[in-house]
């Protein structure tokens, strides 16, 4: 605390700190408010306040200061640190000094040679000359004895290296603000780094006629009556400012302009194209959100159109994001705005969602279920093969391994428009293999991790690759060797979905004694049973579930999967399945036999041999997500077949249910709606994965939309401790005032 130097003081000791590598960044500066009215009695009393509140440095009118409020803060680096990626360099500080004025005439009288000699270290420290400097931001209280002081002492320094057609110019920000006091170093410094960028001095105001006891026709000064522009030919900029303090601590900093090397620039062209943005904005109530999407709207509408992309990912990447949440996805800098005035109006529209978290819990918990065979159809995915390079090299890198097993090109049957091809269980469960697996790397690269997986039949095969079973080759080789092996059955049968529990369906095969042709293969939902087996048996248990009265369908598929008609290629895949290299999973993994968390036993060619045999428990997987309290559900595949027999779960509006993909809409589309309700849930996203950028272009955003709230403090007259005190007639006269009865 050195008074009125105070922040400018703090600024040169942070300055000593970066060059001592006490630390790699400092943030300093100042805060002054008036809170109480005893400084301003006594500023008064001793008549150091201008009777009009206001600061009228260097004028013949000057006749105190007038006191102000404000707080600045600045962020300083060693510029040899500055990443010009990441940091955007408002200005540099060349040099600083610190001294003390020692003896003088009284408080507040100033000594002018502490002030020379302030000022010479600074320049001498910033290894500036004097003739470098173009303005100085001076301490200016605007008190008849301080002012002549203090240009007396810029006289000595700078009108030998000054002309009156090149004078130096001066004025001060506490004509525009007041005088901060503790906080005046840092205002006069932000004003000069803030003239710095925009290359304009502003204008030094109350001063209509200047201090006649200056010589001003002697010196080579000018007080900057008016705004000028910052003329510089062929030089950097350089200023100097000056904060005095009545305890005697004098500081003088030395600013210059940044270079244009170490300013980061905003390029959007950087971010490539992205179909589809995603706006984050979010506060810490109701009223600060509504007033953020109003800044928000306002600043948008100012951008140009390709400068939405970096604007988005700035929003999302360079703000805190608090409790309340809205986001908004767009296509464009026109939809965006008027899904911004949607909400503002309390219009809610499609793709921009807002929610409340509770930013003091748990993070979310996250189970991903991948899609089993009949989920398939041409043209999967093909969008984000386009857009996304991570899906793009993931899936390519599962073509490297499948294509020369594959009688035609992996991205020929998954983008292709052969459907037969497709279907055919050989091409099938292979291509739905690589798809959920790019799909899984896509997500995973935006930091969206899974606290459980789960698979249906097929699925289970890319939900143990994921958590780390077995490699991507070997999990390939496993599903090919599987889907070759079952394309070879020559007896292929037929499967059913029964729309009936299965107690109910088990009770039904047993009066009809099928005898191992017909069994359940899969329990999907509490109401719904898939039995696989002989097509003559089906076709005899149809009769029966008619009769009966319950609904079923057929479903589309090439072999009864999950029965006694499997039983032929389990030897030979058993085989297969021992070269495998099995290992522990890394992320709980729900088993499809025993709908629980696999042990030991998935790690065994016994278990994925009995995976072919045995039926899909995943009314089990379902109970198990449940009891588990997951919060959202991802489904990582072509369409959301998995989530829609969830949902019919009596409980399932517990958790957010989450397609990947759907056939009938775009992946772009449908993914990045995903990324945005994962935002408003309170995952932590990488949205610089996101963007497929390393680092991003710094944009202007709006400032925070505080509250603001009156805390003023009313002291009752009478205390507590008072109001219990007895009161006696004496005492009832004084405070009554009743002078002659008392």
């Amino acid at each position: 605390d050195t008074a009125c130097s105070s922040s400018l003081v703090s600024v040169h000791l942070a300055c000593q700190s970066l060059r001592n590598l006490e630390c790699d960044l400092a943030i300093t500066g100042g805060v002054n408010l008036t809170l109480t009215p005893e400084t301003s009695i006594d500023f008064s009393r001793n008549r150091m306040l201008s009777p009009d509140g206001k600061c009228k440095a260097f004028s013949s009118d000057a006749n105190g200061f007038g006191r102000g409020e404000g707080c600045g803060l600045v962020v300083l680096k060693r510029l040899s640190d500055i990443d010009v990626n990441r940091d955007r360099v408002l200005a540099l500080i060349r040099g600083s000094a610190v001294n003390q004025d020692g003896s003088s005439s009284g408080l507040t009288a100033p000594n002018g040679p502490s002030q020379q000699r302030v000022i010479k270290q600074a320049l001498k420290n910033a290894n500036v000359s004097a003739d470098q400097i173009d303005y100085i931001e001076a301490h200016g209280t605007g008190t008849s004895l301080g002012d002549p002081i203090e240009i007396g002492a810029l006289a000595e320094i700078f009108s030998t290296v000054r002309t009156p057609k090149d004078p130096l110019k001066i004025g001060s920000v506490k004509t525009n603000v007041g005088h901060m006091e503790g906080a005046a170093g840092i205002s006069g410094l932000l004003k000069v780094v803030l003239a710095l960028q925009h290359k304009v001095l502003p204008a030094h105001l109350n001063c209509a006629e200047q201090n006649p006891h200056i010589p001003w026709d002697n010196l080579p000064f000018q007080i900057t009556h008016q705004r000028q522009e910052w003329l510089c030919a062929d030089k950097a900029r350089f200023a100097g400012v000056s904060s005095f303090g009545f305890s005697g601590t004098n500081s003088h900093v030395i600013l210059e302009e940044a270079p244009s090397s170490a300013q980061a620039i905003p390029n959007s062209a950087n971010l490539g194209h992205r179909p589809l943005q995603i706006l984050n904005i979010s506060a810490r109530s109701p009223q600060a959100l509504n007033a953020q999407v109003r800044r928000f709207t306002q600043q948008i509408k100012q951008i140009p159109d390709e400068d939405l992309t970096a604007f988005c990912l700035a929003a999302s990447l360079h703000r805190t994001h608090f409790e309340y949440r809205l986001s908004i996805v767009a296509s464009s800098k026109a939809e965006c705005l008027e899904k911004l005035n949607h909400f503002s109006n309390q219009t809610p529209q499609p793709s921009a969602l807002n929610k409340k978290l509770n930013l003091n819990g748990q993070a979310p918990k996250i189970v991903w279920l991948f899609t089993g065979q009949g989920s398939q159809f041409p043209g999967m995915g093909k969008e984000l093969f386009d857009t996304e390079v991570v899906f793009k090299e993931a899936l390519q890198q599962c073509a490297t391994y499948l294509d020369p097993i594959l009688e035609q090109p992996l991205l020929t049957l998954i983008f292709g428009d052969q459907t037969g091809a497709l279907n055919q269980t050989i091409n099938t469960q292979p291509a739905l293999f690589a798809l959920e697996y790019a799909l899984a790397q896509l997500w995973l690269s935006w930091g969206i991790k899974p606290d459980v997986v789960a698979g249906h039949s097929v699925g289970e095969y890319v939900a143990a690759c994921i958590a780390g079973v077995f490699s991507l080759e070997d999990g390939l080789k496993l599903i090919s060797t599987r889907a070759r092996l079952m394309q070879q059955l020559k007896v292929t049968g037929a499967m059913m979905a029964v729309f009936a529990s299965a107690d109910d369906v088990r009770e039904l095969l047993t009066k009809l004694d099928t005898s191992g042709s017909l069994e359940i293969a899969g329990l999907n939902t509490a109401k719904e049973t898939v039995v696989s087996g002989d097509i003559s048996a089906i076709t005899d248990f149809q009769s029966t579930l008619n009769q009966s009265g319950i609904k079923y369908r057929e479903l589309t598929v090439s072999h009864a999967f999950h029965s006694a008609l499997m039983e032929p290629m389990l030897g030979e895949f058993f085989s297969f399945a021992e070269t495998i290299t099995f290992r522990p999973a890394q992320i709980p993994l729900l088993s499809n036999i025993s709908g629980a968390l696999a042990q030991e036993e998935i790690q065994t060619a016994h278990y994925w041999r009995d995976h072919i045999r045995q039926p899909v428990q995943f009314t089990k997987i379902t109970d198990s997500l449940l009891n588990d309290h997951i919060d959202i559900v991802m489904e990582i595949g072509p369409q959301p077949i998995l989530l829609g027999m969830l949902g019919q779960s009596e409980h399932a509006h517990r958790m957010n249910l989450m397609p990947s993909l759907r056939k009938n809409k775009g992946a772009v589309q449908s993914i990045t709606e995903n990324l945005s309700q994962l935002y408003l849930a309170g995952l932590a996203i990488d949205w610089l994965k996101v963007y497929g950028v390393m680092t991003a272009p710094f944009v202007d955003l709006p400032t925070y939309a505080f509250q603001r709230q009156r805390h003023w403090f009313n002291a009752s007259k009478i205390t507590a401790a008072n109001s219990s005190v007895q009161s006696f007639k004496m005492l009832e006269l004084i405070q009554s005032g009743n002078v002659s009865q008392l």
